[in-house]
């Protein structure tokens, strides 16, 4: 295969960059002017999607709140009153007045950006619609244990990455809103029935569960599905963390939360592959056509990094990982011939699968929503200077 020049110089100032950042000769702040990825990728999504409602699914999706959620750790990292704002705004102001139709986990969590709003400005318009929002948690659909369901039409079906679209918005809620007791124990209750019911017992957790056992997907003994997914288990590990952050000393349920947390950190640096990504299917490492996953290897590396920062793990121990995981995932992403970021090799939107191989068959698709944000979060993560 013949690169572009482009790609070569990307390549090349990746490998300096990791050079640098793994025999820690220089200070932070000139690792960002070797090269930001996480500047270059909002860079490149402004590009893209000058509207940010453009940028997956219409109006209201996931994608729109993990997408922004990423601007706004980039946005962080310089100037607070930069372009990233008047982006991450216009997507807020376009729905002041709207409601979110429906019962979705996944819709729930655009929420956020109205969150952020009103924490930014403390304009009851975006107050009003994320209140909306909550108000739709009072009587959403549940297994008999208290799990949320995926979507309000899947009788019985848990997954692991509604945690984190539900959880997402709750914990923003919960943060820049009000009603914290409420958001913060439900938040708290649904990362413990995720453990509960998707534990595999090798500090993993598997992708979905099903209360009657009777999805096309679901074992017959356990109702779980086939196998650990690497872009689910991120899912998780991102909203475990997060609200871990967030979650007061004294609260009853801090102490389990944090075993769980300590328990898949250790889980995902055993199953680290040796080029630093991780796999789609997680403990199945060089199996029959799996593949590492820069959406899952991203979502681990900005977990783990955050764990490290907020004095949840060891950086002696895992701030390796964090550095072999950031190099890995950067061999993921090129400079086009247009001079903006591809995130390569991943799929898009992908649901629970009934088999290995409808996961391995899954098309890998340039630029998936999830991988891109994932990216995203990750480099914004990593390039911060401490």
């Amino acid at each position: 295969m013949i690169m572009s020049k482009k790609t070569i110089q990307a390549n090349f100032r990746a490998a300096i960059f990791s050079l640098v950042l793994f025999a820690g000769l220089f200070p932070c702040n000139t690792f960002s002017q070797v090269k930001s990825w996480s500047a270059e990728l909002a860079r490149t999504l402004m590009e893209r999607y000058p509207n940010p409602w453009d940028f997956g699914d219409p109006n209201w999706s996931y994608s729109h709140g993990h997408m922004l959620e990423g601007m706004d750790l980039v946005r962080r990292n310089g100037d607070p009153d930069s372009i990233y704002f008047d982006y991450i705004m216009s997507y807020a102001d376009r729905h002041i007045g709207e409601s979110l139709g429906g019962k979705s986990m996944d819709n729930m969590m655009a929420g956020v950006v109205l969150c952020w709003a009103y924490d930014q400005t403390g304009d009851e318009r975006y107050k009003t619609v994320a209140d909306g929002i909550r108000e739709k948690f009072n009587d959403y659909p549940r297994t008999s244990s208290g799990a949320f369901l995926h979507f309000e039409k899947l009788k019985g079906e848990f997954w692991i990455d509604g945690v984190f679209m539900g959880g997402m918005f709750l914990i923003r809620y919960g943060t820049h809103v009000g009603d914290t007791e409420y958001c913060y124990n439900e938040v708290a209750n649904q990362l413990k029935l995720a453990h509960h019911h998707l534990s595999k017992g090798n500090n993993l957790l598997y992708h979905a569960w099903d209360e009657d056992k009777d999805a096309p997907w679901a074992d017959k003994q356990t109702g779980l599905s086939p196998e650990v997914w690497g872009e689910g288990l991120g899912w998780y590990s991102n909203i475990l963390v997060e609200t871990l952050a967030v979650l007061p000393d004294k609260h009853p349920d801090r102490k389990i939360l944090e075993t769980h947390f300590d328990s898949l950190a250790s889980g995902l640096k055993r199953f680290q592959d040796q080029s630093g990504c991780w796999w789609n299917i997680v403990d199945k490492p060089n199996v029959d056509r799996n593949w590492t996953c820069v959406s899952a290897s991203s979502f681990f590396v900005y977990a783990l990094q955050k764990g490290i920062d907020i004095g949840l793990l060891d950086p002696a121990v895992y701030q390796p990982v964090v550095e072999k995981g950031y190099k890995g995932i950067l061999t993921k992403v090129e400079l086009n011939d247009q001079n903006l970021v591809d995130v390569l090799g991943t799929c898009c939107c992908l649901p629970v699968q009934k088999s290995w191989d409808d996961y391995m068959n899954c098309p890998k698709v340039p630029n998936p929503k999830e991988g891109t944000s994932a990216f995203l979060w990750a480099t914004a993560i990593v390039e911060k200077c401490r």
